[in-house]
């Protein structure tokens, strides 16, 4: 009977887990969301690339057209991928806010924070094949 107890209280736990990375996961790319209600999509190319001056962060320029074919041009951070010069690039843009812009790729758009919301129902149908008592009768 403790057994069952405690496989309950573990089961309850990881459910627990489950819901909270979901819910944090959800709210912080709440947001994004937003922003893509409003996004306008375009392509932008790569002008340039190199480290800031005075930092180890390194950067990607990129030029693009925004409302009224006013020319743009905004540096990112690149983590996750290599770009080349001359590379045309998928961007989204907030034509009220031309300077709320991003690489249109999934890992851009959605990093770690859509992958916690993917990543909480995981751990609750994960707990659901925990370990279950043998029941001796």
């Amino acid at each position: 009977m403790a057994e069952d107890t405690k496989r309950g209280e573990s089961f309850g736990t990881w459910i627990g887990v489950g819901l909270a990375i979901s819910a944090i996961g959800i709210l912080c790319a709440l947001p994004k969301l937003k922003f893509f209600r409003s996004a306008r999509r375009t392509w932008g190319v790569v002008v340039d690339q190199g480290v800031r001056p005075g930092t180890n962060d390194y950067q990607v320029f990129i030029e693009f057209f925004g409302e009224r074919d006013r020319r743009l041009r905004l540096s990112f951070p690149a983590q996750v991928y290599n770009y080349s010069n001359g590379e045309m690039v998928p961007i989204l843009y907030d034509p009220l806010n031309p300077r709320k812009v991003m690489v249109d790729r999934f890992w851009s758009v959605w990093n770690i924070w859509g992958l916690l919301a993917l990543l909480g129902p995981a751990v609750c149908i994960g707990a659901f094949f925990l370990p279950r008592p043998e029941h001796r009768g």
